[in-house]
Formats: structure tokens, sequence, C-alpha cells
């Protein structure tokens, strides 16, 4: 093909184009107008957890503990962004890890993960595990490799907790699953208490009748949808592919997976509403201890765009259920909608 062939396969936002030859275009910095929160009770570091494909991580802990006779949990925050977008110096996802850092008293820990369409699925899924597999490393080591300082003193490695928004939402479905119930022996001494599922990005062939009906909201859309999916499955798969439907025909059978208690949150104006109470179902059918919440009137982003919202304040106070500060080990309670 001559490069007067070349024409713009896919198009995301003028920021991310995939050409016919395979070649790909991607802006370096992009301008966010979100300003970032102060909040001066926070304090953050990056450290290096993959250096063979040189992803980051960042670190948010409170400066006080206001009960310093107990241990901060831990919580995993993964960064939505359609597989294909996101990075932990993205001001909304920074806003988002400061607010939960502040309102659980919790270390919050971001990873980035690689992008598609240069590295496609399952890689952030590899590297989500890499990251919890970090975690495990330093808390086999008391925290303390030589680079640490004090940044893991006083936490709780026996009480970590894993929430995603969006795409991220997915990947802890598939951590959830890939790590199974009891925290898993394989990440000892780390053990996962549950997980957050927030408005988890789910495909499939077979159109739901939100995307029939509400293929639009005030931003996103059922061809941005689309488009992402075309951007990050392995080339030639489909939205059946079982990183993409959880209970698709390809997908494996989860009766006989144990799982963690899971939270999952749609707003109830998504595009995704349908697709994501349906895999809440499905596995409170398989026995699953798991609780869906759906918020009135909002739809996608109410958290992320919105770190400050009465909302948000809604969405952080029903995490702080299943993430307690205290140590005891509850399970998922039951929630009132909000």
């Amino acid at each position: 093909m001559g490069s007067d062939d070349r024409h713009v396969v896919e198009d995301c936002f003028g920021h991310l184009i995939l050409y016919s030859d395979g070649s790909i275009s991607r802006t370096k910095e992009i301008e966010f107008k979100t300003p970032l929160l102060d909040h001066e009770q926070i304090i953050h570091k990056d450290f290096l957890f993959s250096e063979q494909h040189n992803l980051h991580l960042r670190l948010y802990k409170p400066k006080s503990n206001p009960s310093s006779t107990k241990k901060l949990p831990i919580l995993y925050h993964l960064h939505g962004g359609g597989f294909c977008f996101g990075s932990l110096t993205y001001p909304h996802h920074q806003n988002i890890c400061v607010r939960l850092a502040n309102g659980l008293q919790a270390l919050v820990i971001e990873p980035d993960h690689r992008l598609a369409p240069e590295d496609r699925l399952t890689a952030a899924l590899d590297d989500a595990t890499s990251a919890l597999k970090w975690l495990q490393d330093k808390a086999m080591h008391d925290g303390d490799d030589g680079n640490m300082g004090t940044w893991l003193d006083g936490v709780d490695f026996d009480r970590v907790f894993v929430l995603g928004y969006s795409s991220s939402g997915n990947l802890a479905h598939h951590l959830a699953v890939r790590f199974g119930g009891g925290g898993a022996a394989e990440l000892a001494p780390v053990r996962v208490r549950g997980y957050v599922l927030l408005s988890p990005f789910f495909g499939g062939l077979k159109r739901t009748r939100c995307e029939e009906e509400r293929p639009f909201e005030g931003f996103w859309n059922l061809e941005m949808y689309d488009r992402f999916w075309r951007l990050s499955v392995p080339i030639g798969a489909t939205q059946d592919h079982p990183m993409v439907n959880p209970f698709g025909p390809s997908s494996p059978s989860l009766a006989e997976v144990a799982l963690d208690p899971i939270l999952v949150i749609v707003g109830a104006d998504e595009i995704l509403r349908d697709r994501v109470k349906d895999y809440s179902t499905k596995l409170e059918e398989l026995g699953t201890n798991i609780e869906y919440l759906e918020l009135e009137g909002e739809q996608h982003g109410y958290f992320t765009d919105h770190p400050t919202s009465a909302t948000a304040d809604r969405v952080i106070e029903t995490v702080k259920f299943l993430c307690p500060t205290s140590d005891k080990h509850d399970p998922i309670r039951h929630y009132n909608t909000v």
C-alpha cells in the first residue's frame, strides 16, 4: 500500500488516530481544563512498578492518621479511559484519588497500564495484576526495599480493596475472577477484601434496551464505546470477547468461581445501565456477595467528572461500607439506593 493510499480508520477526538497501514498518531500531552483539588492533608509520590514496560503508580496518603492505633486500609484506584486513554497524571484522576484518600482515610494506589491500540487487551489486565503483585512484594519486605521510605508505614496489607471506574471497572471484575475468593493465596500476605465497580465498561454483540433506546448521553455515546472496543480488543475479536462480555458465548463459566464481595454502582441514565444491571443480576444468581446501586438521574462520569458533587459524596460514603476504617472485616452490607 502506498503512502497515498493511507487513510484514517479510527479517530478518537483527534488525540488518537489509527491509520489503514497500522500506524498510530497519539497526542503526547492533552490539555485539561479540570482544576486540581487543593487538599493539603494528602501527599503523593510516584514509584516504578514495571521496569519492563516503564509503568508507574502513584501513592496518595493522608499526612496524619486520625486514629493512630489503627492501620490505614489500602485502596487501588484503577483509572478509566476506554483502555485507550488515561494516566495517573490526568487531573480528574488525581482529584478522585485525593477525595478517596481523604474521605476513606486510606492509602490510595493508582497504577498506570499500557494503552490500546499499541497494546491491546489483555495488556491492561496484565499490568493491573502486576500492580497488585508489586504491593505483595512490598508487603513481603515489610514495605522496606530501600526506596519506599515511610510510605507504607502504618498501612494494613490485610485490608486491600480494588476500585475501578468505566474500563477499569471491567479490569476490577477480571481481577476478582483472576484471584478468586478468599483473597487469593498467591497474593499473600496481601489480602483483597472486596471490589468496587463504578459503571464498569462491558459490551456485547447483542444490543441492550438502553443501547438501542438511549444511544446518547450528554457527552458519551454508543458510537464512542464501539470505537473503544474496536481499538482495544485483539485483532479479529468481537464485542463478545471474554474481556468485553463476561457472560458472552465464548466466556468461561463463573458458576464455580468464588468471588470476593463486589459493589457495583451505575448511573440510572447511562447507556451502560442495562448491561451493568444484567451483569450484577447474573452474579447474584450465582451466589456472589454483590450489591448493585443505581444513581438516579446520573450519566457516565458522575464521579470522575464531578468529584466534589453531592453524588460523589454519596459514592464515597457508600464505599465506606466496603472499605471500613475499623479493623473488623465485614462483608458487603446491604445499602439503600442513593
